[in-house]
């Protein structure tokens, strides 16, 4: 495992001060058709420092449990490191644990003040529909959703510092990618931003992928966009009530903003480009 300060020297060289963000995408290739229709995409933010001291709580809380790594949809499905009959379990004692950890997990973004998040959800039905209505679309957003999303979190963080922390204007912002996806050409994606956005061009500078498996802030991140997830779920009426982790989170501002693509939002911003 390496942590945030860790990989200070690479982030910010010559020793600067800087704002460490980690992204994650949830992926879930076992959820049901509903849930296959959203994708979310999570992240947190804060001084190296900050984050690694959740690191350390973080850790400490799966060595208690001898769970080598988080992944949220390992804990709900009762996968990977949560699976109870590699644990000699019972379903019912298996599923305990999951919910404990990920409960317990929870508290510790939500009690790290320092540390804050945020999500964007893209529903992806809406997304095809506008690329195979408007052949403009394909132009503005290419086809590979994951990095529609990915570009649309950064955007969202990059303002998100700027509004909140205008003092912060000469602070460079380093950013930091899940590993499951074509993490070479998501990366160059983001390098295209930094050219077409004047904000990004001057906020972002590292940016660089990390294994969830030995990198918690990215396992951090993964469990802010399966929450996420579920509060879009919530918000289009797909589920009956908001789940109370994702309220915890909303009502300590550990989870700052979280915004959704849908066709209102893709057909909005082709008209204000004149695309229409």
């Amino acid at each position: 495992m390496f942590s945030a300060v860790d990989l200070s020297p690479i982030l910010f060289p010559r020793g600067q001060q800087g704002v460490y963000v980690i992204f994650a995408l949830y992926a879930d290739d076992s959820a049901d058709q509903k849930q296959k229709r959203i994708l979310t995409a999570g992240a947190i933010l804060g001084f190296p420092e900050y984050i690694t001291n959740a690191e350390t709580k973080w850790n400490d809380r799966l060595a208690k449990d001898k769970i080598e790594y988080f992944r949220a949809s390992d804990c709900e499905n009762l996968d990977g490191p949560f699976n109870p009959f590699n644990r000699n379990m019972s379903l019912n004692s298996g599923r305990a644990l999951a919910e404990s950890a990920a409960c317990d997990l929870v508290k510790i973004l939500q009690d790290s003040k320092a540390v804050i998040s945020g999500a964007v959800s893209l529903l992806l039905d809406d997304y095809r529909e506008v690329l195979n209505t408007y052949p403009s679309a394909q132009n503005v957003w290419g086809s590979d959703p994951s990095v529609v999303i990915y570009r649309s979190l950064v955007l969202a963080t990059v303002s998100f510092i700027q509004k909140e922390w205008p003092e912060s204007a000469g602070v460079p912002i380093s950013c930091t990618f899940d590993e499951c996806l074509d993490w070479k050409k998501l990366e160059d994606a983001i390098k295209k931003l930094k050219q077409d956005d004047a904000l990004c061009r001057q906020r972002v500078g590292y940016v660089g992928h990390a294994d969830d498996r030995t990198h918690a802030p990215v396992q951090m991140a993964d469990l802010i966009a399966y929450e996420a997830r579920y509060k879009t779920l919530h918000h289009l009426g797909e589920t009956s009530k908001e789940r109370l982790n994702f309220q915890k989170l909303a009502n300590s501002h550990s989870m700052w903003f979280i915004s959704m693509l849908d066709k209102n939002y893709f057909v909005e911003t082709l008209r204000d480009m004149g695309l229409l």
